[in-house]
């Protein structure tokens, strides 16, 4: 059988698997026909998506321009065995476990409807049974190239893996979250340790407290969090201001814009911490 018919096929196999391992679509006869399964998953049915507890991010950069990710996960409201993760387009699951070392299936599938999430899509992965109370931990590992299509028009550097730097935002569902709405940019925060193992000329940023550096970084937010990531060949410029520490990093030849750039940036979070109160940290590339 040809490749393409291969994956058809398994793809297939793998919907008529998870639509006897969801509730919800038991109930509503979704066995009966793939074409049910599908409209379940682009619809965003609270049902697809867990909440995710906790989780403990390993990123590995080396050698520079490719990307693997190790994702343990503490996950809760798992309905039935099957439950879906948002990740972009651009990266493969290669291998997902539960806590007992028991391989899961996945299945790449397809994006949300609409234009929010339009970077991601969703991974469906089904569970051997349906787990305790619900919950469960989940080991996902993951990973690519992640060129994002940088040398076409509309390329807007949501996600980049190069040999000279990496750019990941809150935008680019480079880790798996679960999306707060199937119409809206919201994603849902969790509890987040990020460890990153980068080339030892990289500078890396990330929200949280900062407690390990060069080569492995280690960065533990206090509070729930969307993560994001900026490593590379930077100058590094760092203001510490009431507590937080604001990170820009620049190109060489960049760096003397570095104090002015600190600067604008204090002054728009002072603008919006008067409307909003306090806000979120992401670094600023």
């Amino acid at each position: 059988m040809r490749l393409d018919a291969l994956k058809l096929h398994g793809a297939w196999l793998g919907l008529r698997l998870l639509s006897v391992a969801n509730p919800t679509l038991r109930r509503a006869g979704a066995s009966r026909g793939v074409q049910a399964v599908l409209a379940w998953m682009r619809s965003g049915e609270r049902g697809l998506w867990p909440t995710v507890e906790s989780l403990h991010l390993e990123v590995e950069l080396s050698p520079p321009g490719s990307i693997t990710m190790e994702a343990r996960m503490e996950l809760s409201g798992i309905r039935g065995a099957a439950f879906g993760l948002l990740l972009n387009r651009d990266l493969e699951v290669e291998d997902a476990t539960d806590g007992e070392g028991r391989g899961l299936f996945v299945l790449h599938a397809l994006g949300l409807p609409g234009r929010h999430h339009s970077e991601a899509r969703i991974v469906l992965f089904c569970m051997r049974e349906p787990p305790p109370a619900g919950r469960a931990t989940v080991r996902l590992r993951y990973g690519g190239r992640c060129a994002c299509g940088r040398k076409g028009p509309g390329w807007r550097g949501i996600l980049l893996v190069d040999e000279s730097q990496v750019r990941m935002t809150e935008q680019s569902v480079f880790y798996p979250p679960v999306p707060q709405s199937a119409d809206g940019p919201s994603l849902q925060r969790t509890l987040a340790t990020l460890r990153v193992r980068a080339p030892p000329d990289f500078e890396v940023a990330a929200p949280g407290r900062r407690t390990e550096e060069r080569p492995r970084w280690t960065f533990e937010p206090e509070r729930r969090v969307q993560l994001c990531l900026v490593a590379g060949r930077f100058v590094r410029h760092e203001v510490r201001r009431e507590g937080l520490a604001l990170v820009v990093l620049l190109r060489s030849e960049h760096a003397e814009l570095a104090p002015r750039i600190a600067a604008e940036v204090e002054n728009a979070l002072d603008f919006y911490r008067t409307w909003l109160g306090e806000l979120g940290t992401c670094p600023v590339p």
